[in-house]
């Protein structure tokens, strides 16, 4: 073992306990990793250093059931300056169903996204939940062509019209929801 980091994630009672799951990605010679809890952190690959911390303050009592976040994505904007705040984003969801935004370089939320760099991602739904936990997201959000497409994990057994499990794309810059209509044949 060459190094070894310690989120800093609680032990929570809880149902069930968060499970560290994320599988860490690297960009221009940084590591970013996410928590359950709603943490996200860049690291130095090289010597596992922290270089800068976000908390999304997921409250693990809120009823989120599936304590689980398995990594961010990013995304470069090509019409930001090299060196500009938010040029390079990166995009972590959290247990509680928001999609944030953040600078890769400083870890603070893009304000051009959403609003204050997050969306609420159970709001919008075809279906909207009944409860917190019949609508999570643990996955981290693809990206492609300038947008951030989410899933999510709905408790599809829990009533007669669970919440609608939908895939949804955003404008990576603003969060604009992308509605496409499709016609079959």
């Amino acid at each position: 073992v060459v190094w070894r980091y310690h989120t800093g994630e609680p032990v929570v009672e809880v149902s069930r306990q968060p499970s560290l799951e994320v599988t860490p990605i690297v960009a221009e010679g940084v590591m970013y990793i996410s928590t359950p809890l709603g943490k996200v952190m860049a690291l130095d690959p090289a010597t596992g250093r922290e270089i800068w911390r976000y908390d999304a303050r997921v409250d693990p009592r809120g009823g989120c059931g599936d304590f689980a976040n398995r990594g961010v994505s990013t995304w470069v904007d090509d019409t930001v300056k090299p060196g500009f705040p938010c040029r390079r984003r990166v995009f972590a969801t959290t247990v509680d169903a928001r999609l944030i935004a953040l600078d890769a370089s400083s870890g603070t939320p893009c304000s051009s996204f959403g609003v204050e760099g997050t969306v609420g991602l159970r709001h919008g739904l075809r279906i909207p939940p009944a409860f917190p936990h019949a609508y999570l997201v643990t996955s981290p959000p693809a990206v492609i062509n300038g947008l951030v497409i989410t899933g999510s994990t709905v408790a599809d057994h829990s009533r007669p019209a669970p919440a609608s499990g939908e895939v949804r794309a955003f404008d990576a810059r603003s969060a604009a929801a992308m509605v496409r209509t499709l016609s079959g044949a």
